[in-house]
């Protein structure tokens, strides 16, 4: 075996190894995008869900909390943390008895 085969068979090793890798990140990077916009689509569901309750209430003290409420919402963008939000959610639906799913 010569100097040249050796470096050929780890140049194609270490190029396989390469592929696989991007493989394994493109895969991991869509599996990510899916999680977190489903976990958008399950935040704004439940936020729509107590919207409904508050625009067809005629209490004026519950939707001015409400809109106290949505303004101090915990929304950072693309960091938002949709445990955190869910969680502000299903709190102030508990504390007005309103459902929150």
């Amino acid at each position: 075996m010569t100097i040249g085969s050796q470096v050929a068979r780890w140049s194609i090793a270490v190029a396989a190894a390469l592929v696989a890798l991007l493989i394994v990140f493109v895969l991991m990077r869509f599996a990510i995008s899916f999680s977190i916009n489903m976990c958008y689509s399950g935040t704004l569901k439940s936020l729509a869900t107590v919207s409904e309750h508050i625009v067809t209430s005629r209490n004026e003290t519950l939707r001015a909390k409400y809109l106290e409420f949505l303004k101090a919402l915990p929304l950072h963008g693309y960091e938002t943390n949709c445990n955190e939000v869910e969680a502000s959610i299903k709190d102030f639906s508990k504390r007005n008895g309103l459902p929150s799913e």
